[in-house]
């Protein structure tokens, strides 16, 4: 090698930098034509170590293999870079110079080193054809410093020719040589192949020591990534909600360059992100619908197999239902239907237990010699049993027997019993009987089921034979749809969308964003078309299962899932259940038989009986059913009329069995429109190919029931139905002088440990027929000591009768399962007798009939917030970001390639085992990659990860880091010093008591002392923290408050301020309460306000305020939706179950209040005198 002669400054190159102008610019131009550098044309794709070689920083030792850089680690043993393709560190370099590329690139190398260039005769002047050369590198070179130069293809073909330039400690490598015309075709090993090989030739178990993985390459330590400029870019770029825009990009590119921080360009970003999807397979599902509309999707199956492999999610993932015997439900886990109410191809197929595996509907020998057959597997205490039944074996002839069991057998049936799997002796292909010998053989390896009709099961169970050994994986999903606005004034353009989370998750973990994987979006295709493909997909799970990594087992496992339950509002409800819109409907419920003949039939009493669930004597009765194959059956009915009669028969047909099928009635439109004779013709082709595609595809979706598995949805049924109406209906009651009252009233109200930020009481009023769910929350908590004033003791009544419904419908934790229906049937019960007190005309909201069905979806799945939307609908904004960065072209793909792109990442930086799927090979992502996600709490938030949610329990109680308030500040009390010597003790601002509470100075909570003495309420007085060296302790001063009687205003119990202070560890505090001050006993009136208390900081205060009277009466709010199982141990409320006589009576009234309204009934204020008075309570 020439000798080189460049200043020493030369030699400690750092950056990835190449110089980029003509050479006459280049300090060093005519020592670099010595060295042959300034001949590199743009299609050699010589490495830049040639730059470092040049520069002396990569010597070569005589005895040492070409090309190759050689170190030792601690130990003394060699390993080795290629200097050539990367200098990617190995212990056998050998299999690398087998390489097509490296071949290539050693030839390239010979021929450009054996070039020789005359100086310039000009040094000022550069030669036309080395400015040209230059000019051509500059343009050329996909990162400079970690930059990319604009490139105007489109993304699939920029990436081709990108040259990745990674900076190093002391050199400059340069990956994926451009694959040039002369050599695309000759090799097949790209860029991805040569690193793969590289990294991973060195398995965890051929690695020498710890020594030989810091001396991989930078590049080996971003894998897959090229470079950490890769991943920056990645994570700038966006995903989630967090989405840069190319222009906003560009900006952020532009400052960071002049501060010497380069960041790929947009081009390289988008080749890079297909580059990784292709790595990884993340494909992109297309299809087109019977309506000719294009349906993209995500690939459900990839989706499971990423959960499975990520160890943020699988241990946390459930694979068989729980029994608890009704108590403590939380979970979806512990839902009836997983646990009882699949069809044995649906439900947990085996369970593993003593190194074999064992199936439903195979007999089983017990240690006892038994011979059962499981029929169930679930969890019951951490530990799997089975439900089974014996086995009846009877002689068939000398070797012949016949295996028989009860057909249909419930999982509650007393026909069978549970048996734990260690009791598990012998599989089916095990077991001898006796002289007939082997018991399959005897058997014919065939098991019947007796009953009206006979049943065979072939032996082994077919699960066994699709498994091959892997366990099986019951991973059952819900699945959401809903249409939101793809804009950011969110109107117009509305897409259809679906998600999924998975049922096996805890709802800590599956309320994340990080858990709610998106499926398929269209603003021109509909609920049903998108739902085809999805339909498709999870059939195939339910019948083939699908086979990936199990991140807890670190095997391969297969995976099998149906949908557990659809969630949605309920007109997305109507659409997927091909029943009509409820408003107006004669069929307005999905779930019974609810129906009359006319609108103007609602106004008797048979229908107001059959909406509430009575006879005419009052008595409840059960509702008449509506069954999943009875709305199939009915749809193929319409469908037939529709072709060949007429269209009033078709209408009335349509409506007499209360069945809208949109697919089957667009297919209606099309045969009577103006095309009809090619859609005759193409509708006839259908027919005879596969006439389920002229239907509802939800029809076709295995274990799901349509009448059964859409639950009562309480943010639309509830909140943004019940509730909103009765907030509009009370609002428009109220006289325009009562507003400024109640302004007052809303912003005396005390939102102490109710988790709600400050109220805006000017936008509740002003705006309060557009408010959302979270608004309805707090005005549910709020009404009784804000509305109350203004109501009559019947209004008061119906209020009351919903605040204290809402506490059973949001209990998130059911104690026992029986009590919590018997309470929440009895308090639904109660809400609806006042509501047709009031009035019968609510009998024309469909949603307050659903209120009757949601204990059925309750004890069906678990509590109410198990199937509540609001998870999804905070997921819509993402959606919407995306669309808003989409060109708007083609919305359904480029949305659907955005969340690719997320799940890619999401994979990849969870660590999880993922499979190279353009060699074939398994990998896991480079450390410095998934511990970007793992230590760093700003970017697991950023992809909806929140390590808050389940933090430990015993980090509790933990001091929060906040300045206490100078009007709060006091000195140390001397009880503790005196009680405590040698401690020093400092004021606490607040505490976080649990996951849910925090509680500081003014708070109530419950107190349940160490030494066993009875729990009581008290007021938080101040918090402090004693150290002493090495020990800390927290302790509370308490204010304690006597529980009293029932107030008669509020129908709440009442507190008493005893005075007495005491002092309480931290732990000793159970939880926060929220309570109120008692102003009806105290007769606490609005009067002139002389301080600011609520709004911003630029809103005048409000010229009158609440003036507590007094500090000894308070109201425990039992209104509240914060710690309601901690509030009901202090509640003496009790409310007898509505007798039928009284059910009667509230008929009659109701109708007669309906044709008879009140005379005297305000008017409402007009909005304009509404919004004028809100606004001068501010001025």
């Amino acid at each position: 090698m020439m000798e080189k002669s460049l200043p020493e400054s030369m030699l400690k190159i750092k950056s990835a930098r190449l110089w980029c102008g003509p050479p006459n610019h280049h300090p060093h131009r005519l020592q670099l034509a010595q060295c042959g550098l300034l001949s590199i044309n743009r299609k050699d794709r010589i490495s830049l170590f040639l730059i470092s070689e040049a520069f002396g920083i990569a010597e070569m030792d005589a005895d040492d293999p070409p090309y190759f850089k050689v170190g030792r680690d601690a130990f003394g043993k060699k390993h080795f870079s290629c200097l050539l393709c990367g200098g990617k560190t190995m212990l056998d370099y050998r299999p690398h110079t087998l390489l097509p590329k490296h071949q290539q690139m050693v030839r390239d190398y010979e021929v450009t080193t054996r070039r020789t260039l005359e100086p310039a005769s000009n040094p000022g002047q550069p030669r036309e054809d080395e400015v040209n050369l230059w000019t051509s590198v500059a343009n050329e070179l996909a990162f400079e410093s970690g930059t990319l130069h604009a490139d105007p293809r489109s993304d699939e073909e920029s990436d081709a020719s990108d040259l990745l330039i990674v900076a190093r400690n002391t050199s400059l490598t340069l990956f994926n040589p451009a694959d040039d015309e002369s050599s695309d075709s000759e090799h097949e090993m790209d860029w991805d192949d040569v690193l793969f090989e590289t990294v991973h030739q060195l398995g965890p178990g051929n690695l020498a020591d710890p020594a030989d993985r810091n001396a991989r390459s930078l590049a080996e330590r971003w894998y897959p990534f090229r470079s950490q400029a890769d991943v920056l870019g990645a994570l700038i770029h966006g995903y989630m909600r967090h989405v840069m825009s190319r222009a906003e990009y560009a900006q952020l590119r532009l400052i960071l360059s002049l501060a010497e921080l380069e960041l790929p360009h947009w081009n390289t970003l988008r080749s890079g992100r297909l580059r990784i999807r292709n790595l990884l397979r993340m494909e992109i599902t297309h299809s087109e619908s019977i309506l000719h509309n294009q349906c993209y999707s995500l690939n459900i199956k990839q989706l499971l197999a990423n959960d499975l492999a990520n160890p943020y999610v699988n241990p946390n993932l459930e694979f068989y239902p729980h029994f608890t015997g009704g108590q403590n439900v939380f979970k979806m886990s512990q839902s009836a239907k997983w646990r009882e109410d699949l069809s044995p191809t649906l439900r947990v197929p085996m369970a593993e237990a003593n190194n074999k595996h064992w199936y439903i509907f195979e007999p089983v020998q017990l240690h006892s010699r038994h011979v059962v057959v499981p029929i169930f597997f679930f969890m019951e205490n951490n530990k799997i049993l089975a439900r089974c039944v014996k086995a009846d074996i009877s002689q068939q002839g000398p070797k012949k027997i016949k295996i028989t069991i009860p057909s249909n057998l419930d999982f509650n049936s007393n026909q069978l019993r549970n048996v734990h799997l260690k009791d598990f002796a012998l599989t089916y292909d095990e077991i001898h009987i006796g002289s007939a010998g082997k018991l399959a053989e005897a058997c014919s390896n065939e098991l019947y089921e007796y009953g009206q009709k006979e049943k065979a099961h072939t032996l082994p169970n077919p699960w066994r034979i699709k498994a091959s050994g892997m366990i099986i994986r019951h991973m059952p999903i819900n699945l959401y749809a809903d249409d939101t606005s793809g804009n950011v004034s969110k109107r117009y353009n509305k897409h259809i969308s679906f998600y999924f989370t998975l049922s096996g998750l805890p709802p800590k973990y599956s309320n994340m964003e990080y858990n709610c994987h998106f499926l398929s979006t269209s603003n021109t295709a509909g609920t049903l078309e998108l739902a085809n493909q999805i339909v498709d997909q999870m059939n195939d799970l339910a019948t083939d299962g699908v086979i990936a990594y199990d991140a807890s087992l670190g095997k391969n496992v297969l995976v099998m899932s149906l949908v557990l339950c659809f969630q949605a509002d309920s007109p997305m409800h109507a659409e997927i259940t091909s029943t009509p819109v409820p408003g107006v409907s004669l069929n307005p419920c999905r779930m019974c038989g609810l129906k009359t003949s006319s609108l103007d039939d609602r106004k008797t009493p048979n229908y107001v009986c059959q909406f509430l669930g009575l006879n005419s004597q009052g008595e409840k009765v059960n509702f008449p059913p509506r069954t999943w194959a009875g709305t199939i059956e009915n749809a193929k009915k319409i469908w037939k009329m529709g072709k060949s009669g007429a269209q009033k028969k078709y209408e009335d047909l349509g409506t007499k069995h209360g069945v809208c099928d949109s697919i089957n009635r667009q297919m209606v439109e099309n045969i009577r429109g103006k095309n009809k004779a090619e859609w005759k013709s193409e509708v006839e082709a259908t027919e005879k190919d596969n006439d389920e595609r002229l239907f509802n595809p939800i029809y076709r979706l295995k274990g799901f029931d349509g009448c059964k598995d859409t639950p009562v949805e309480v943010l639309h049924v509830f909140l943004l139905g019940v509730v909103k109406y009765m907030t509009q209906d009370f609002m428009k009651g109220l006289k325009v002088y009562q507003i400024s009252e109640l302004i007052v009233r809303w912003e005396a109200f005390n939102t102490d440990a109710l988790n709600h930020p400050s109220i805006s009481p000017s936008y509740v009023v002003k705006h309060y027929k557009s408010l959302i769910g979270k608004d309805f929350k707090i005005i549910l908590q709020a009404a009784p000591f804000v509305f109350f004033d203004f109501m009559s003791t019947a209004q008061k009544g119906h209020w009351f009768s919903l605040c204290i419904l809402s506490t059973y419908i949001f209990q998130s934790n059911i104690a026992d399962m029986a009590t919590h229906l018997a309470d929440l049937r009895k308090y639904i019960d109660i809400f609806l007798f006042h509501t047709i007190q009031q009035s019968a005309r609510w009998v024309n909201k469909p949603k307050f009939h659903m209120l009757l069905h949601l204990p059925e979806s309750v004890e069906r799945f678990g509590p109410a917030g198990l199937f509540a939307t609001e998870q999804f609908e905070s997921f819509n904004k993402i959606l919407r970001l995306a669309s808003i960065h989409s060109n708007r072209h083609n919305p359904g793909r480029d949305i659907s390639i955005s969340f690719a792109d997320f799940e890619c990442l999401r994979a990849i930086f969870s660590g999880g085992r993922l499979i190279n799927h353009r060699s074939g090979q398994t990998f896991f992502a480079s450390p410095n990659v998934t511990n970007i996600f793992r230590d760093n709490t700003l970017i697991q938030r950023s992809m909806g990860y929140n390590d808050n949610m389940i933090a430990d329990s015993n980090v509790y109680p933990m001091e929060m880091i906040t300045p206490v308030p100078k009007e709060e500040k006091e000195s140390p009390p001397h009880y503790l010093q005196d009680q405590f010597s040698g401690y020093h003790f400092t004021q606490v601002h607040q505490l976080h008591i649990n996951s849910k509470d925090v509680c500081k100075k003014g708070y109530f909570v419950v107190i349940f002392p160490r030494n066993k003495s009875p729990k009581f309420i008290g007021r938080v007085e101040s918090i402090w923290k004693g150290q002493s060296q090495n020990r800390k302790t927290l302790y509370v001063k308490i204010t304690r408050f006597q529980v009293k009687s029932v107030d008669q205003f509020y129908n709440m119990t009442a507190l008493v301020n005893e005075k007495k202070f005491e002092f309480y560890l931290a732990s000793e505090v159970a939880g926060c309460l929220n309570v109120q001050h008692d102003c009806h006993l105290g007769k606490c009136m609005p009067d002139k306000n002389n301080k600011r208390k609520f709004g911003p900081e630029e809103a005048a205060p409000s010229k009158e305020a609440v003036k507590h009277q007094d500090d000894n009466s308070y109201i425990i709010n039992s209104a509240s939706l914060h710690s309601i199982p901690l509030r009901q141990q202090f509640s003496n409320m009790t409310r007898p179950p509505i007798t039928p006589k009284a059910w009667t009576k509230c008929v009659q009234d109701g109708l007669k209040n309906w044709f008879e309204p009140s005379k005297g009934k305000a008017k409402a204020p007009k909005a304009s005198q509404v919004a004028s008075t809100s606004q001068m309570m501010l001025d």
